[in-house]
């Protein structure tokens, strides 16, 4: 697999590290899958305590854009649960906000994102749970 198939799994990761990312693709063993990369990280050196979560809110988010989901392009009147939605439960806060821009510095507090594609569009959202929504679910 190429350093740059895991660039566009993982594209802010692979932002953060930059070189360190390159000698951590090199050894990456495809036959294992993109799932094993965040254990992976764990396991280098030298990088932000974060960088690990990051990594499986990306594989989250490439699996929605990529279709490895259930389809939701067909609306019914049922109440359900969209079957996308994913629930992350991370140990840093604003994981979301900096995979998108870089913008927001990640803190080292819990937090419960939800991930989900929008039914009827190739939206993807990602946004904390709030307690009324995780009573809902």
């Amino acid at each position: 697999m190429s350093i740059q198939t895991l660039q566009v799994v993982f594209p802010r990761c692979a932002e953060c590290l930059g070189e360190k990312w390159d000698e951590l693709a090199a050894s990456f063993d495809s036959a294992a899958g993109f799932a094993t990369v965040p254990d992976l990280l764990q396991t280098v050196d030298g990088i932000a305590p974060f960088i690990p979560e990051l990594a499986r809110l990306e594989l989250v988010v490439h699996a929605l854009q990529t279709g490895e989901s259930p389809d939701i392009s067909q609306q019914t009147d049922e109440l359900a649960c969209n079957p996308t939605l994913n629930l992350l439960a991370l140990n840093w806060k604003h994981l979301a906000a900096y995979s998108l821009s870089g913008d927001i510095e990640p803190a080292q507090e819990q937090e419960l994102l939800l991930v989900y594609k929008v039914a009827g569009a190739n939206d993807i959202r990602i946004h904390p749970a709030s307690d009324q929504q995780l009573l809902a679910l």
